[in-house]
């Protein structure tokens, strides 16, 4: 049952990011059932009428033809935006139809079921929301503001006596106190259906912008090439330990890695077998690290490593790990197997006696740059 649920809801929620074309026929699949429901009750009603004063077989026989043409035109529409979506044919009067269409609709219903009805204070209230979701405001705004000021505008001529007021009901129920058993229950039913189509379709739409901000947040920090964090990121996150830690005054310990020989890789094989290199690098080293710890690319073939709380051995040791790590590394290319080893620096403060992030990398890049006059592959510490 819940994998049906989330089906539903994944697939509602990848309208968001369709055509227009797509998101126009989905208007269409949304509004059918409702219109389907309607006919249904409208048909109940009918049926009942021999049975109960207060229903009106000949306008609820109307109301039955009315709701079930629209709801065969809503699956028309539908259907016209899918296979214009699939044939990629851009078709502006198209969704400026889709969306005038539930307007003019919208309203049209609102009337004959009641301005004042509960319903149709959901449907005005909720279908903005949803618009807004899946086209740009400022159309939805036109569009629907537009509906808003006729529903008003009916309102005020039923008030005043010149358009009957909620005509599909019964002129009679409107004066009676007690209302039938199938106006009550049905009227709870529509608004409680309605309430929880609303819900799932908004649910489903925010859910899928929430998880495309996401992504574009993952992008936005991810280094694309390697898959760790980017230069901003890291930078981002040393400066957040380091106020952090300053209140506490707990160590904060940093690695400049630098790939050793990483220039030559690329002149004898390519930028392609480069590129491999450091992705393959950067799985080595993230494999070494503690759960509390991150690493970015700093730049070309340099990695930055923070470990907040480290002391400066325990940094050394994790180092150590990622120099055994990347010296157990290697791609091919051209069908040769090319081993990697790196330069690391280490350092660790504590917090109070690091004036700035500059600082404290600064240290670790002069340990690295140690590190790779003494032979390279090897860790120093400062």
């Amino acid at each position: 049952m819940s994998h049906w649920f989330f089906s539903i809801m994944a697939l509602i929620g990848s309208q968001r990011d369709g055509s227009l074309a797509r998101r126009a026929a989905f208007v269409g699949w949304m509004s059918a059932p409702m219109y389907f429901l309607l006919g249904l009750w409208a048909l109940g009603g009918w049926l009942l009428a021999e049975h109960d004063a207060r229903l009106d077989g000949r306008v609820l026989g109307y109301a039955t033809v009315y709701a079930f043409t629209l709801f065969l035109l809503w699956v028309a529409v539908a259907l016209r935006g899918l296979y214009l979506d699939s044939t990629r044919r851009p078709d502006r009067l198209y969704t400026q139809v889709v969306l005038w269409g539930y307007a003019i609709t919208a309203a049209i219903t609102c009337y004959l079921v009641g301005t004042m009805n509960i319903v149709s204070g959901l449907i005005m209230m909720g279908a903005p929301l949803i618009g807004m979701m899946l086209f740009p405001v400022r159309q939805v705004l036109v569009v629907f503001g537009s509906s808003i000021v006729v529903v008003l505008l009916m309102s005020v001529a039923s008030a005043a006596g010149y358009l009957p007021y909620a005509p599909i009901l019964n002129s009679g129920l409107l004066v009676d106190t007690r209302p039938g058993f199938y106006y009550a229950l049905s009227g709870i039913a529509g608004a409680g259906f309605y309430v929880a189509y609303e819900v799932l379709i908004m649910m489903a739409l925010v859910s899928a912008w929430h998880y495309r901000e996401a992504g574009v947040r993952a992008l936005s920090i991810t280094d694309t090439l390697t898959g760790v964090a980017n230069r901003r990121h890291i930078i981002d996150e040393l400066e957040r330990q380091l106020a952090i830690h300053e209140r506490s005054n707990e160590r904060i310990a940093v690695i400049m890695v630098d790939i050793d020989h990483f220039k030559q890789i690329n002149d004898a094989h390519g930028h392609i077998a480069g590129d491999r290199a450091l992705t393959a690098a950067a799985e080595a080293l993230r494999a070494c690290l503690r759960g509390s710890d991150l690493i970015g690319r700093y730049g070309g073939e340099e990695f930055l490593i923070l470990l907040p709380g480290a002391s400066l051995a325990d940094a050394h040791d994790v180092a150590e790990r990622c120099r055994q790590a990347v010296a157990a590394t290697g791609v091919e290319a051209n069908g040769v197997r090319v081993t990697l080893t790196a330069s690391l620096g280490v350092t660790s403060r504590p917090a109070t006696e690091v004036r700035d992030v500059d600082q404290l990398i600064h240290i670790a890049d002069e340990a690295m740059y140690q590190a790779k006059q003494g032979g390279r592959n090897r860790v120093v510490t400062a």
